[in-house]
């Protein structure tokens, strides 16, 4: 598991939450907000709308030293949908609406709160909040962007989902067990997580702190050969590899 990819994930699903229509039913790679029926069709199990984050393909392009430490462009995913069934009824009306927003449990309603949404989720992401600000310290900029929708009817059902493609410059992953300066993006997302229930998850990916960073660490970083890192250190200078003293931190 790629830690800045589940960080990625989890700081989205934190700045989207109570930012959106959806207020609070944001789901982390939580695919049983959508159900595919045998026949195909999309229908949903939710009572309100929701939005639905996950990451999928990801490519490493151009580099130096090839190393599996790197996350490369990631495709980041923000799924959003709402139904004609989950409006409320205003018995003083007569009309079917999404609670809080006036907007009609209708077609044309579903595709406007549709576009709110969307425009929520750029404002919730480019926002000065906690999780909005390590959500832009995980990425070096987002490359291209692609927006699709979907309007389907089913046994009375109508259900319109849109989805948002972020193609996302990763940060590549530390060296498992490596020490990392406070600014790294692992240690702000690892005191960010800091009691919750994700946080033994955190632990697990970075590894015990071995401090300071060891020569076999920093090979480890480059992905370099024996004989890659000893000409880089020469073994008759350093017998057994650099010592660790010469080396605190690699920031990212």
């Amino acid at each position: 598991m790629s830690l800045c990819r589940f960080a990625l994930r989890h700081a989205a699903v934190e700045a989207l939450r109570g930012q959106t229509l959806v207020g609070d039913n944001v789901k982390n790679s939580d695919f049983r907000a959508l159900d595919i029926a045998a026949d195909g069709a999309l229908r949903d199990n939710s009572d309100k709308p929701f939005i639905l984050i996950y990451t999928d393909d990801a490519t490493v392009d151009g580099m130096g030293h090839p190393t599996l430490w790197e996350n490369g462009i990631v495709e980041l995913v923000i799924e959003s949908g709402i139904a004609a069934a989950m409006g409320s009824f205003d018995e003083e009306t007569g009309e079917t609406t999404f609670t809080g927003y006036g907007v009609p449990a209708t077609d044309t309603g579903m595709e406007a709160a549709l576009d709110i949404i969307d425009r929520q989720v750029a404002m919730a992401l480019h926002g000065d909040g906690e999780w909005a600000l390590l959500f832009a310290h995980l990425h070096d900029g987002i490359t291209k962007i692609e927006r699709k929708r979907a309007t389907l009817s089913d046994s009375g059902t109508r259900l319109a989902a849109r989805q948002i493609r972020m193609w996302v410059d990763a940060k590549a992953d530390p060296v498992w067990g490596a020490e990392l300066a406070p600014a790294h993006f692992a240690k702000r997302f690892e005191a960010a997580v800091a009691g919750t229930d994700v946080e033994e998850n955190v632990a697990t990916l970075l590894g015990p702190a071995d401090a300071p960073m060891s020569y076999e660490q920093v090979r480890a970083r480059y992905g370099l050969s024996d004989d890659a890192a000893s000409a880089l250190v020469p073994e008759a200078l350093y017998p057994g590899g650099a010592p660790v003293s010469e080396i605190r931190w690699v920031v990212e």
